[in-house]
């Protein structure tokens, strides 16, 4: 009985570690104002690139974004920070006067999002 509960607990604690290992995904939609989350997202792509940390995705739903977006820290090369269109097809559009994305750290993958600096 007590091997049988010490394998349950250690399948617990990995688990457990697993959501950090893989990191957090977090939200954006247009006209958004929540956490983050899936049911509540970000409103702004800007939101969800402050949030992430080093293995987390910001998946941005389809729609324009008028912001200028800035990276706000370094991912690791095992662990970059993503930021990508969540919607195969549909575009994320994210437009600004001037420029559009300032990148000052490594490791950071953007992927499926269109950028017009008008």
């Amino acid at each position: 009985m007590a091997s049988r509960a010490w394998a349950v607990l250690s399948a617990a604690v990995v688990f457990a570690g697993a959501s950090s290992l893989w990191g957090t995904e977090w939200f954006v939609a247009v006209g958004g104002s929540g956490s983050g989350t899936a049911g509540n997202p970000f409103g702004s792509i800007q939101d969800g690139i402050d949030a992430a940390v080093p293995g987390d995705t910001v998946s941005v739903a389809a729609g324009t974004y008028s912001e200028s977006l800035a990276s706000a820290r370094d991912g690791t090369e095992a662990a970059p920070i993503t930021v990508r269109a969540s919607s195969g097809k549909a575009t994320v559009l994210v437009t600004s006067s001037g420029r559009v994305l300032r990148v000052s750290h490594a490791f950071l993958i953007f992927e499926g999002l269109v950028f017009d600096g008008q």
